[in-house]
């Protein structure tokens, strides 16, 4: 299991998003808690949000300004999956890291990019199999008169 301490701007900048980002091998999950920057208040109870796997497009580590400003980018299939957050982008949610937390950051991204791998790798075969996949034959009615059949089409 990985854990992370993020943050991010949030309400354009009036906002500060305060939380930690886990995935357990199965499960991507944002705990997050947001906070006022003019007064440092935090005005909001701690929430969850869940980001389901087959939501996920992809997880990107950048390093940032001479490797200053390490954060993470999330991209999501579902514009819906995280629009209850207001920091995020439409499909799109970047969290800052903190410089001691680089090494974690990666080894979260690692293993969320293997997840993503692994789910488009069984959809792919999924795909396969039903192309490749033979359709029954259509079967012939019976005819159940004792005539040739080309007397019938007299």
């Amino acid at each position: 299991m990985y854990s992370v301490p993020v943050r991010c701007d949030s309400h354009h900048g009036i906002g500060e998003l305060k939380g930690i980002l886990r995935y357990d091998g199965v499960r991507l999950t944002l705990q997050y808690q947001l906070a006022d920057m003019i007064y440092g208040d935090f005005r909001m109870l701690p929430a969850d949000l869940e980001l389901a796997t087959d939501n996920l497009v992809s997880a990107e580590y950048r390093a940032g300004f001479l490797w200053l400003a390490p954060s993470i980018e999330l991209r999501v299939s579902d514009f819906r999956a995280i629009a209850a957050l207001p920091a995020a982008e439409p499909g799109r949610l970047r969290l800052r890291v903190p410089r001691a937390d680089r090494r974690d950051a990666r080894k979260l991204v690692d293993g969320i990019n293997a997840l993503c791998a692994d789910l488009r790798f069984a959809r792919l075969n999924a795909s396969i199999e039903r192309m490749t996949a033979t359709p029954p034959l259509p079967t012939m009615p019976q005819q159940n008169s004792s005539r040739p059949p080309e007397a019938q089409s007299e």
